[in-house]
């Protein structure tokens, strides 16, 4: 009965992982790297996702227990359209994968996604590497709207993976330089929009220009420098974004990349020690 018992209790052992490979490329035969959404087919007839699977240089490289599965490649930068295994375009639609010992995939190929690209560079046309480059939908209303966003590159370049639509584009200040909406407006509602097609669209170089520097001090009543306090250049209609700086050790405030524009401005301690205040000491 005790040897009975523990057969019903124990708990089957998992099948031996086999090694499902293949390779992941762009249209022209690039690699890429990306993940690979997979889901299990299960004995109740349904799928069920599984943890993602990385890819590295366009090396898949699987361990997955025998079974029936599907699988979806995606490049990590979006910039590719996704797909479904063999070449299919859903997920009802993708091609079953019996694994029951190593299976080698037949070659991945994504093609480009429908990408907003362009160029910062500084005055002197030099590229400006880093700095971040987002998309917002044409439509949406201040502040909100968020479609993707990208670093650019050590030649200043940018492809934001916003598929076909109207957008508009802020690239933000760094190193020195002012943040700026395309094509060289103040803010989101009167930047230019930028119209997406099926293959892309790019909006050429986009010149940054060197923000207004913003000095001052702050201290406590009794004359004490403050440090850390946040100091927060805000737009006369209220219009996202804010630009915020923080004193030094001396209560010297210096804000480097302020584009040029008039505002109102707000001290605020984040450790809430001291109540905060606009300019110039009003409520």
């Amino acid at each position: 009965l005790a040897v009975s018992g523990l057969s019903l209790l124990a708990a089957p052992a998992h099948a031996v992982p086999v090694n499902v490979t293949g390779i992941l490329t762009d249209h022209v035969g690039n690699a890429l790297d990306g993940y690979v959404d997979v889901d299990v087919l299960g004995a109740d007839g349904l799928y069920t996702s599984l943890p993602d699977r990385h890819v590295a240089d366009g090396v898949i490289n699987m361990a997955l227990e025998p079974g029936t599965y599907k699988f979806r490649f995606v490049d990590v930068d979006r910039l590719f359209v996704s797909e479904y295994y063999s070449d299919k375009a859903t997920f009802d639609t993708a091609d079953p994968v019996v694994v029951a010992g190593p299976v080698a995939l037949a070659p991945v190929a994504l093609a480009p996604a429908p990408a907003l690209t362009g160029q910062v560079l500084a005055p002197n046309g030099s590229p400006i590497e880093g700095t971040e480059v987002t998309a917002y939908k044409a439509d949406a209303a201040p502040g909100s709207g968020y479609v993707a966003y990208a670093d650019t590159r050590a030649d200043g370049t940018f492809a934001l993976p916003t598929g076909a639509g109207s957008f508009k584009i802020r690239v933000k200040g760094h190193r020195g330089y002012a943040s700026e909406w395309f094509n060289n407006k103040p803010d989101q509602a009167s930047a230019d929009v930028v119209a997406v097609g099926p293959g892309g669209a790019n909006v050429g170089a986009v010149t940054l220009t060197r923000g207004a520097v913003v000095t001052g001090r702050v201290t406590n009543d009794a004359g004490v420098p403050l440090e850390r306090v946040a100091v927060e250049f805000e737009k006369l209609d209220g219009s996202w974004p804010v630009v915020t700086d923080y004193t030094d050790a001396a209560g010297i405030i210096r804000a480097e990349v302020v584009p040029a524009g008039t505002y109102k401005v707000r001290f605020r301690d984040p450790v809430g020690e001291y109540l905060s205040e606009w300019f110039n000491n009003k409520s």
